[in-house]
């Protein structure tokens, strides 16, 4: 704790602090000799800190919000009008240089602090007072203040919940925190709004509550209305995120639809955002062919938006994620529909796939691929290749299926191909990653397999292999 102030005054009347006017400082002097220059004290520290962290100097600025904290100087006064505001502010402004360096549970601390604090003062019944102006009561313009500080804490809380990976307390806050900015308890910028409900839904997803999460898409859908055709980019980048988890939320949707057919459900009947216009409303999983179509062609449709705008050149792993979900979304609409269809389907899928592999790698040759889509060009063989393999069980013509095999065969090789070392030519041995190792080797297994399955036929350039193989 300070026994001295004799600087003070001298930093009063200097300092350019963007929050101390020539009227606020002469204030200031007048508080420090009267007598309140302890509390006085912190306060200065507290603008002083404010400025350290617009400035970027992270380690200052954290050294003097402690220090307004650690000596317990607002303490005993941290609720009083006169200090409420910056007693919370500075707890804010602590726990996210806290987490700066990682000491996420103190973060934590100092947000619930926070948090107790904005949640137990009344501003109504006790009048906010600016402690650098020393006016009257700030009556609207403090309530709106403190609103807005506990939104922010609420926001900082989500993020530090996630890291601490406690999704379910995340989660809260971040609704709470989107509710309150649409209620304009805060300042809010539509775009970083509708990522943020882009985020919970994609939590409520995972929950498998996708009434929840279409009220979220939804909501994130109207707020970024009226973006359509524009030159900026983010604009454009943030819609096609929505897209993109819109084509998520349709593909889980079917998944979870196959696991409850039959099973009745339940009605949730919560409204999560007051005053939001849905022009749609959650009709429910899919029960029947009928419903899951329409999934499937607002999910297909979902996907050419994203992928107008991540292209592949340019955009390589996005655009490839995308194809991924794309060959997700065929395999779960497969249940709802007809044995007949479904061979269509998995060529669809198959075609797609050869195509994306072709563009990764259109010479034929793993090793001329560019180390960062090795991975990429693994995932999309070994989703071509097992899709071949089911077009092998499912064929009836003898010359079509041995065809099917081929290029499972090609496929499967590929797979194994991406782990070849490309200075000495051969597979890695062993292959350190568990997951790794065992894709690796049910590859080798699989397309053995399939050799096993080629039938001798007249003329066929493969029977003296396949008769070597029973062999």
């Amino acid at each position: 704790m300070r026994n001295e102030y004799s600087g003070l005054v001298g930093f009063l009347v200097s300092f350019p602090s963007r929050l101390l006017t020539l009227g606020s400082r002469k204030s200031a002097i007048a508080n420090l000799l009267s007598g309140s220059s302890l509390y006085f004290a912190a306060v200065v520290d507290y603008n002083l800190a404010l400025n350290y962290a617009d400035s970027e100097e992270n380690s200052l600025a954290s050294s003097t919000f402690d220090n307004v904290y650690s000596i317990k100087v607002l303490a005993p006064v941290e609720a009083d009008p006169l200090y409420i505001l910056i007693s919370i502010d500075a707890l804010n402004q602590l726990a996210i240089l806290k987490t700066s360096v990682s000491d996420n549970e103190k973060a934590l601390s100092l947000l619930k602090h926070a948090a107790s604090l904005a949640t137990n003062f009344d501003p109504i019944a006790v009048p906010i007072i600016d402690p650098l102006e020393a006016k009257p009561p700030l009556a609207e313009a403090g309530r709106a203040r403190l609103d807005e500080l506990y939104t922010y804490t609420l926001y900082y809380l989500a993020q530090v919940y996630g890291v601490l990976n406690d999704p379910v307390s995340s989660a809260a806050c971040c609704l709470e925190t989107l509710q309150r900015q649409l209620c304009g308890k805060t300042p809010m910028v539509a775009r970083a709004w509708a990522l943020d409900a882009m985020t919970l839904a994609q939590y409520y997803m995972q929950k498998e509550n996708f009434s929840l999460a279409f009220q979220c898409l939804t909501a994130a859908e109207t707020l970024l209305e009226g973006g359509g055709e524009t030159d900026d980019e983010d604009e454009r980048r943030a819609n096609a995120d929505l897209m993109w988890v819109w084509a998520r939320f349709w593909v889980a949707m079917l998944a979870t639809s196959v696991d409850r057919l039959g099973l009745v459900e339940e009605e949730e009947g919560i409204v999560l955002f007051e005053g939001v216009d849905f022009k749609t409303r959650w009709m429910g999983l899919c029960k029947n062919e009928k419903d899951a179509n329409a999934a499937f062609v607002a999910a297909l449709q979902s996907l050419e938006s994203a992928k107008a705008f991540f292209i592949l050149d340019g955009w390589v792993t996005d655009h490839v994620q995308l194809i991924l979900l794309t060959n997700t979304l065929y395999k779960n609409l497969l249940p709802f529909t007809s044995t007949e269809r479904r061979a269509k389907i998995h060529k669809r899928r198959v075609d797609m796939l050869t195509r994306t592999a072709a563009d990764l790698n259109p010479t034929g040759d793993v090793s001329g691929v560019h180390t960062r889509y090795v991975g990429l060009v693994r995932a999309i063989a070994w989703e071509a290749a097992i899709t071949w393999e089911i077009l092998v069980e499912m064929e009836m013509d003898n010359k079509k299926r041995n065809e099917f095999a081929l290029q499972g065969i090609k496929a499967f090789l590929e797979v194994v191909q991406t782990f070849v070392d490309r200075r000495t030519s051969r597979v890695m041995e062993p292959v350190v990653d568990a997951d790794d190792s065992r894709l690796l080797m049910t590859s080798r297994w699989r397309m053995a397999r399939l050799y096993s399955t080629l039938i001798p036929l007249a003329g066929n350039k493969h029977a003296l292999k396949v008769g070597w193989l029973k062999k």
